[in-house]
């Protein structure tokens, strides 16, 4: 009945720790996607403290989040310089040149 009572504790300890884990993943994606989708101006990197399956997917999730955001502000530098040319042209400064490039 031991034996029973404590294999019974381990499954619920085990599951819980997954689901944890799981969920904590699951956040940080929604994250990412909001940032994507401009809901949000930063994005945080996945937890990646637990040793397991899910720690390790994260971190090469996590080099794509830095890779993505460091992208998108490259983008964005670029439109803001295209912004500026844009209106100095129409200003009659047909000698302005974007100057940022991705």
């Amino acid at each position: 009945i031991v034996s029973i009572a404590l294999a019974i504790l381990f499954t619920i300890l085990l599951s819980r720790s997954i689901n944890n884990t799981i969920s904590s993943f699951k956040d940080g994606l929604l994250g990412f996607f909001s940032y994507l989708n401009r809901e949000s101006t930063d994005v945080k990197l996945l937890d990646t403290s637990s040793k397991d399956e899910i720690a390790e997917i994260a971190t090469f999730v996590n080099k794509n989040i830095e890779n993505t955001k460091n992208l998108l502000e490259e983008d964005i530098k670029l439109l803001d310089d295209v912004k500026r040319v844009v209106e100095l042209v129409k200003n009659g400064n047909i000698n302005e040149k974007i100057e940022s490039s991705t």
